[in-house]
């Protein structure tokens, strides 16, 4: 129960409370401001979506290329999801977003380690040399850190999803992608919200609850305000069999603050901030030996019984010290911004912080075999400006010419420390010595400290060469500077790893080009083809244990991409039918290889290394149908075919030829709402379902487990909004479907499993006024 985890966390309740305690105040304090002045009749936004349902699709306003556009107008593969479409969801998040956007692929075994991929590239490391492989913009402010993709997105105006290399505008670690998340501006007119639910698992009656509260309006002659904050509960999934605990939940809360001042009519400031928090115990991942075919726990003594792996995947064992997951962290960001009579000028400042502390039992057993605690700490500071035209400036010669120049820079510093400890019943420290300790726990901590600066200038430029023909071209230099201070410790040098330090350095340029040509057949069909390329900074070695590996570094990864597809609203604008194809030449790729050590025949080394090559090809279709007043549909399906083309694993062993990890070659989606009037109000059914393929959680497709079955989930809601209350009931997972979240392969010993939720039957009520 929440009850009984809550107790186990009682320092880390107690600063949760604290934060609840300041955000409610400030809440509370804006809503006097706003109270205090004359209420103002709501924008019509209701009235508007109304309209639209009735005429047709409607339009959606997107930035995805630093500008508002209509997204049907813009001629790039985007998903662009708005705040209505997370209605459905009581707490809604990053992986509530893949289920709707075809291409898009997310799961995690912990709160710190999201893993999104796009098209079939991600990123699987997580420390401070990692970056990711798809860029996350709240706000415009690049968000280097992978703990943050674990916000709620409650108080979000919408999400875009980039679907291609993004690197001339939005630079460095895009090279799959990019999430652009435009959070809720300040409103002109005083609002407030609040909502909750509660639900429970199928699995063992796990319990889980959220809550929010949002307040938005004036506070003074152009100023205006909004402050919203988030908090959920969940017991997790899984049950450990030895304490009768339920396992891989915890809490999270959301608190955002956004204001917005018009100093002139020409000259606006937005600052907002955001503060995130998780805490929970520690992962406890299942053993699994796969049906016997691989029976063995990865260091674990000789004669050591291991239990059986559970049939039910939702039962695990844990280990005698289940440690806590807390991670925290946020920012604040100023957007100033000009609008002259030919040139528009942004200026955007950030800086942000997070800390993790994340403990993990890496064995899957109840013995005391090896943990793998994880603590890092990392500040960003970034500064980006832009000029661009304006469409009826004297620089845009009549509307035909648009152009945006700009130059970014980013510093960022983490700390961490990738600790192991290997326990009395590690086969290590079971032994006498010299081989083994005699049973003493070893120690090790793997410490670094990475430095990171980029520095990078853009431009884009488009030429109407006639009414219907555009061509848009654009270009990035970006320069990056990586330092890593590696301090290896271990309590048995010679028995695990060895004790040293080293300092490394290297510097890495790229410049990407893009080239697009469109046309517009009519002013609801817009078709396209471009060229771009996009890159991916080099990165340093995780959990080095000799001084040889440490030394080795990974260079930058590289892509070029060629797309094109078609924008359509068809039917007097009843139908949005979407289609994009793709085909990408991505190589450099960072991957594990074990190589001969250079000047030797027979000794190797193990690392991350480019030695990979994939050649990724298919397309996407999505889009909406509107069939009447009180009834939509939207859409989506991928086709996606993504192997290596070149991949030796080490002298012997290739995986050319083999899938991408976590690369469905089919996934669809669809979804429906129906309004039904009442005289007592309005009652609303939503229906989702969401069909992923079968695919591989390893480059190694042949280890035995690592293939996950193809999978279709289904969530529904019914919910009634009568004046400002609403109230409803939901289901997650509606067929109780078993799925996996994340496999740890270390073959051919245990596989290591994560598992999500079945079945979520919830109620839930708002009020807003």
């Amino acid at each position: 129960m929440i009850k009984s985890r809550k107790s186990a966390c009682s320092r880390e309740d107690a600063a949760v409370k604290k934060v609840y305690q300041k955000a409610f105040v400030s809440a509370g304090t804006l809503a006097l401001a706003l109270a205090g002045r004359p209420a103002v009749a709501q924008s019509v936004a209701g009235e508007t979506s109304a309209t639209a349902a009735e005429t047709g699709v409607a339009d959606i306003i997107v930035t995805a290329r630093k500008r508002s556009e209509r997204l049907q107008d813009v001629p790039v593969a985007i998903t662009a999801i708005s705040n209505d479409a997370f209605a459905a969801r009581s707490s809604p998040n990053i992986k509530d977003v893949s289920k709707i956007s075809p291409g898009l692929f997310y799961r995690g075994h912990d709160v710190a380690k999201p893993s999104l991929y796009i098209r079939g590239i991600g990123t699987r490391g997580f420390t401070g040399e990692a970056d990711p492989s798809i860029g996350t913009f709240i706000d415009g402010v690049y968000i280097g850190r992978f703990g943050s993709q674990v916000q709620d997105l409650d108080n979000v105006e919408r999400v875009e999803v980039l679907k291609g290399p993004q690197g001339t505008l939005f630079g460095r670690n895009t090279i799959g992608g990019a999430l652009n998340i435009v959070t809720t501006a300040p409103t002109d007119s005083f609002r407030a919200r609040i909502k909750g639910s509660y639900g429970f698992n199928q699995e063992f009656g796990g319990e889980q609850f959220t809550i929010g509260a949002s307040v938005s309006g004036p506070i003074g002659d152009g100023v205006r305000g909004l402050v919203s904050v988030s908090h959920s509960e969940s017991d997790g999934p899984a049950k450990v069999v030895n304490s009768g605990q339920h396992a891989n939940g915890g809490g999270r809360t959301t608190l955002r603050a956004r204001l917005a001042w018009d100093m002139t009519d020409r000259l606006t400031f937005d600052l907002n901030g955001d503060y995130y928090r998780t805490n929970g115990a520690s992962t406890v991942f299942r053993s699994n030996s796969v049906g016997g075919r691989r029976p063995n726990v990865l260091g674990a003594r000789a004669g050591l019984i291991i239990p059986p792996t559970p049939t039910n995947p939702y039962l695990v064992y844990g280990g005698p010290d289940q440690g806590l997951q807390q991670l925290h962290g946020g920012g604040v960001g100023l957007t100033a911004s000009y609008s002259g009579d030919d040139i528009d000028f942004t200026s955007i400042s950030a800086y942000r912080g997070s800390y993790a502390n994340l403990g993990n039992d890496v064995d899957g057993t109840v013995f005391f075999i090896q943990e793998n605690p994880y603590k890092e700490k990392a500040r960003q500071f970034s500064q980006e400006v832009r000029f661009s035209s304006k469409r009826d400036g004297e620089l845009s010669m009549g509307g035909r010419l648009d152009w945006t120049v700009g130059a970014f820079f980013f510093d960022e510093r983490s700390t961490q420390h990738n600790y192991l400890r290997f326990g009395t019943d590690f086969a290590s420290v079971a032994l006498p010595a010299p081989t083994g300790t005699g049973g003493v726990p070893i120690f090790s901590d793997a410490g670094a400290r990475v430095r990171t600066r980029s520095y990078a200038a853009f431009g884009t430029v488009g030429f109407k060469i006639s009414d219907s023909l555009k061509l848009e071209a654009g270009l990035r230099y970006t320069h990056d500077r990586k330092r890593d201070t590696i301090s290896n410790f271990t309590s048995a040098p010679g028995i695990y790893s060895s004790n040293f330090g080293l300092e490394l350095g290297k510097s890495w340029s790229s410049v990407d080009p893009s080239l697009t040509l469109s046309y517009n057949v009519s002013r609801d069909i817009l078709t396209y083809v471009s060229y771009s390329t996009g890159f991916k900074s080099g990165t340093f070695q995780v959990l080095p244990s000799t001084l040889l590996v440490a030394s080795q570094i990974a260079n930058p990864e590289r892509i070029k991409a060629f797309q094109g597809g078609v924008k359509s609203d068809l039917f007097d604008r009843k139908l949005r039918f979407n289609l994009a194809g793709f085909y990408y030449r991505y190589r450099d790729i960072q991957v594990q290889r074990t190589t001969l050590i250079p000047g030797s025949t027979t000794q190797t080394v193990t690392s991350v290394t480019n030695g990979a090559l994939s050649k990724i090809y298919g397309f996407e279709a999505e889009g909406q149908l509107v069939a009447s007043s009180n009834l939509r549909f939207d859409y989506g399906y991928s086709f996606l075919h993504a192997k290596y083309a070149d991949y030796l694993f080490r002298p012997g062993i290739s995986f050319t030829g083999n899938y991408l990890p976590r690369a469905p070659k089919h996934t669809a989606n669809v979804g429906a709402v129906l309004d039904v009037p009442t005289s007592f109000g309005k009652i609303t059914a939503r229906a989702s379902g969401n069909y992923v393929a079968s695919y591989f959680f390893e480059s190694s497709n042949s280890d035995a487990g690592v293939r996950e079955p193809s999978h279709f989930t289904a969530d529904a809601s019914v919910d009634l909004v009568t004046g400002p209350y609403s109230a409803g009931v939901f289901v997650r997972n509606l067929t109780g479907e078993r799925q996996r979240n994340n496999v740890l392969n270390i073959a051919p010993f245990r596989l290591l499993e994560t598992w999500d939720y079945r079945r979520v039957i919830g109620i839930r009520a708002a009020m807003s006024w």
